[in-house]
This record gives structure tokens, C-alpha cells and sequence, in this order.
């Protein structure tokens, strides 16, 4: 599943907060932001999720701060991501065992007796 980005999630968090929110909060649009960071954009949309979600709270929009906080969760993870503290690639272990014949022959027939492969003669 394609989650939209975090910038247009915290944007449809502010449309629907409208009914818990006194006074429309001016947000930034994308045309405005080309001087800033990611870092400090990052910081600006914490800060909008974080009043949202208070404002939530005080409303008793359970949902909604719920929503909040996994959309403070993922801000996170995603700058963690940006600073090369999170790794998410994909990690192979590789290990290497070496068994003498006696015991190779002993775990094969362990494994056939467990799976219930039959009698079958080694080659």
C-alpha cells in the first residue's frame, strides 16, 4: 500500500481537525518552502501534527491523536532515515557449517523421520 506523503497527510489531518480547531491554522504551501530545508520542513510539520494532535486530545478526538502520533512516529523514522541512522536494507546472513559424514547422515535421517518422508535408501 502507497501511503501519500507526510507533507499531504498532515494537510488532510488540518482539514479534518477543522471541527475540533476555534481558528483555521495558515499552513505553508509547496510554492512557499523553497528557501527551507528538509530538516527545518521537518520540524515545521512536527510542530503542525503536535498541535493538532493536542487539540485533538482536548476534544476527546481519540482517532485523530492516534493518528497523530503515528504520523509523529513515521516523521521520525523518516528522518532517521535521511541521516543514515536507520538502515533498512534488506540483511543477508550467511553461515557456513561443516559436518562430518556420520553426522550429516544422522540429521537427514532425523529430518526424514520428523517429516515423514517414508523409508527411503541414501544414494
Amino acid at each position: 500500500m502507497k501511503r501519500p506523503p507526510l507533507e499531504k497527510r498532515v494537510r488532510a489531518l488540518e482539514i479534518q481537525s477543522t471541527a475540533v480547531t476555534a481558528k483555521p491554522q495558515p499552513s505553508r504551501r509547496s510554492g512557499q518552502a523553497k528557501n527551507c530545508s528538509t530538516s527545518d520542513l521537518l520540524e515545521e510539520l512536527r510542530a503542525e501534527v503536535w498541535k493538532i494532535k493536542q487539540r485533538a486530545e482536548a476534544a476527546g478526538e481519540e482517532r485523530l491523536a492516534l493518528h497523530c502520533v503515528r504520523l509523529l512516529f513515521e516523521s521520525v523514522e523518516f528522518e532517521a532515515k535521511l541521516r543514515g541512522e536507520l538502515d533498512d536494507r534488506p540483511q543477508t546472513n550467511v553461515l557456513n557449517v561443516n559436518f562430518d559424514p556420520a553426522i550429516a547422515v544422522r540429521m537427514a535421517q532425523t529430518y526424514l523421520a520428523r517429516h515423514g518422508a517414508g523409508e527411503q535408501e541414501p544414494k
